[in-house]
């Protein structure tokens, strides 16, 4: 899954998921990024990819291939909120998809 052009002042902020045709979910970033700004980053989520979405910045976040990955108070547990129609679920693989973010929490 291709995410181009990510600007946004707060990476962290960001909750980002993927969702199929038949309702497959995919969690590609929650709380991920830190709080250096980034400007048109082009990241691509593996779930095979080397290197796991950072969570901390200075350095900024940067276009590059990441593992997906959910950073919070206890990342096991998911307990961000989305719309109704989009519930979490973390998991490995998604088909084509509708991809919604969730810009504050």
């Amino acid at each position: 899954m291709h995410l181009t052009g990510l600007t946004h002042t707060f990476p962290d902020d960001l909750d980002i998921i993927l969702e199929g045709p038949q309702g497959q979910r995919a969690l590609l970033m929650s709380d991920a990024g830190g709080g250096t700004d980034v400007s048109g980053i082009n990241l691509t989520f593996d779930p095979t990819a080397a290197t796991v979405l950072p969570d901390t910045s200075p350095p900024a976040l940067t276009t590059a291939t990441f593992r997906p990955a959910n950073y919070g108070l206890n990342a096991t547990v998911f307990t961000d909120t989305f719309p109704a129609l989009c519930l979490p679920s973390v998991a490995t693989t998604a088909t084509s998809a509708r991809l919604r973010r969730k810009l504050s929490r």
